[in-house]
């Protein structure tokens, strides 16, 4: 029977210097320094970085703290929504049946209650402030007073006296949802000249 001949190794087929081999020790210990070392030690000061805390501070950044509101529109009010600053403010939520006698399948309830963060109510107030409620006849609409074509009319209205947002705190009482909310235009304050003028009236005889 013929010898097979030995099958070729490394060194037959690929030339010794192209064969690789561990380095000497003190190779392997200047490796593992170099790869512990951090870039920014081994860069000649052209390089351009960015901070890392004001980096993670701009991808990582908290969700801003909410808090609970109850808001709508006042039930005296010829508007029976408004959506202002990105949030609606509804008279009545609930959902009703398609019956004769439109039986309510949620149970109607006065307003909404959302959660908003501080530039939430920020960004409604600066909205709100800058909306009146025109009536004519039995419609009424809202307008935005920095709209080019607006001009003041006899009647129109605040906005903010037609909406109402509460801030629901833990002293709020179990059926607050059945007081009257007071709405968000700030009562007049009064001239304490004609405070005292009243107070020195004589009472009539």
């Amino acid at each position: 029977m013929p010898k097979l001949p030995e099958a070729p190794t490394a060194h037959d087929v690929i030339p010794d210097e192209d064969i690789e081999t561990s380095p000497p020790s003190g190779d392997l210990e200047v490796a593992e320094r170099v790869s512990q070392t951090r870039a920014s030690e081994l860069d000649l000061g052209g390089a351009v970085t960015i901070p890392r805390e004001e980096l993670e501070a701009e991808i990582f950044e908290a969700e801003p703290e909410t808090f609970r509101f109850w808001i709508g529109t006042k039930a005296t009010s010829p508007i029976q929504n408004a959506t202002v600053g990105g949030v609606t403010f509804p008279s009545f939520t609930g959902a009703l049946r398609h019956t004769a006698k439109l039986e309510p399948i949620i149970p109607r309830t006065r307003g909404i209650v959302v959660d908003l963060s501080e530039a939430d109510v920020g960004r409604i107030v600066k909205a709100v402030k800058n909306r009146v409620v025109r009536s004519s006849g039995r419609t009424a609409y809202i307008l935005s007073r920095s709209s080019a074509r607006y001009r003041p009319a006899p009647g129109d209205q605040p906005l903010a006296g037609h909406l109402y947002m509460v801030k629901i705190g833990e002293r709020m009482p179990l059926d607050w949802r059945e007081h009257e909310p007071p709405s968000m235009l700030a009562p007049r304050m009064r001239d304490p000249e004609e405070e005292l003028e009243e107070e020195l009236e004589p009472e009539e005889v």
